[in-house]
This record gives structure tokens, C-alpha cells and sequence, in this order.
């Protein structure tokens, strides 16, 4: 919940690693590794109405439940589960006018057999009338090459600047569509 006075917004926020967020008890431990605990079934729910900033690595859980909120604190994240549910929650990995500029790994777990949640599926973050806020370091995503680029070449001029990471992978498409050389 938040409390608005004037032009600033207060929120009542638990921290995950704290026991008073979970009434005095030790945070969620969830399970082991996928190939240890293939059978978990370890589930956290946030309730509507409860702000939880997550504020440490989770180990995997079997379910996510949040109908509250879930906020990833401003420092490198991993949350792994079979299923985040959010029924009418809010999952916030930073905001557009406070991208996030760490590192957030979300992973999913299952198997061919996994149970399936009715209209979503399995290994999946599920939205039901949720909130997802998911703002990154802006980027430069695409651009245009200035010059043709030809098979071999180590280098590309663009249109635009760009700050892409060092070994980040590019993708460079064709837009000659008359081309037999075009692989449309």
C-alpha cells in the first residue's frame, strides 16, 4: 500500500530476506536443484495488499503466487520457479523512469509432463489481470547499416551509435528483397 502527501508517495515494503515478512519465521528455503528435487512443490504467496522487495537470489520454487507485489531490488537478481502466477499482482523488474540497470535471470523450470495451468501452460509466468513493469538499461535494439554489409566483413557502420555489450549477438537482415542472394 502507499500513502500520497503532496507530490510524494510512501510505501509500506517487506524485504524478502526478512523474517518479519514472513511472521517472524525464517524466509522461504524453497527446493533443491531441478535434478535433485524434480518432485518440490515449495510455494510462496504474496497477498493482495503486500509489497515484497526481493532482495536476494531465491533458490527455485515450484509456484510464485502474487496477487500483492513482487520488486526486484537495485542489484543483480535470480529468481527461479516452475510457475509465477500473477492473479491481479504486479511484478516490477525497475520502472521507465527508473530502468533497471542490473542483472535480473528469471528461470523457468519443467518437463514434457509438467502439469499444465489451465489457458497459460507449463514453465511459464503466468498474467492474469496483473501488472508486468520490465524496464531495462536503455538501448539502441536496431539500427540501419550506412554500408552494405558482406559476408566476412569484421566490422559495420550504422545509422545510429549504439552501446551493445562486448560479445552480444547481432542479427543483420537483409531489406533487398529482389536479391537471389536474399535469404527471405
Amino acid at each position: 500500500s502507499s500513502v500520497r502527501r503532496e507530490n510524494a508517495t510512501f510505501w509500506y515494503i517487506d524485504t524478502w530476506a526478512s523474517r518479519t515478512t514472513w511472521g517472524g519465521k525464517a524466509p522461504p528455503t524453497g527446493c533443491g536443484s531441478w535434478v535433485d528435487d524434480k518432485e518440490c512443490t515449495d510455494t510462496v504467496y504474496i497477498p493482495e495488499g503486500q509489497v515484497i522487495l526481493l532482495d536476494q537470489d531465491l533458490p527455485r520454487f515450484y509456484l510464485l503466487l502474487i496477487e500483492g507485489s513482487l520488486i526486484f531490488d537495485r542489484k543483480d537478481i535470480s529468481l527461479s520457479a516452475n510457475y509465477i502466477l500473477l492473479r491481479g499482482g504486479t511484478l516490477q523488474i525497475g520502472t521507465e523512469l527508473e530502468p533497471y540497470t542490473h542483472q535480473a535471470r528469471i528461470t523457468l523450470y519443467g518437463h514434457p509432463k509438467s502439469i499444465e495451468l489451465p489457458t497459460f501452460g507449463a514453465k511459464v509466468i503466468a498474467c492474469y489481470e496483473c501488472t508486468m513493469d520490465i524496464h531495462g538499461t536503455p538501448q539502441v535494439a536496431w539500427t540501419q547499416l550506412t554500408v552494405t554489409a558482406n559476408a566476412g566483413d569484421s566490422e559495420i557502420r550504422l545509422l545510429e551509435p549504439v552501446q551493445w555489450p562486448v560479445d552480444a549477438r547481432i542479427v543483420i537482415a537483409t531489406t533487398d528483397f529482389e536479391s537471389p542472394l536474399s535469404s527471405h
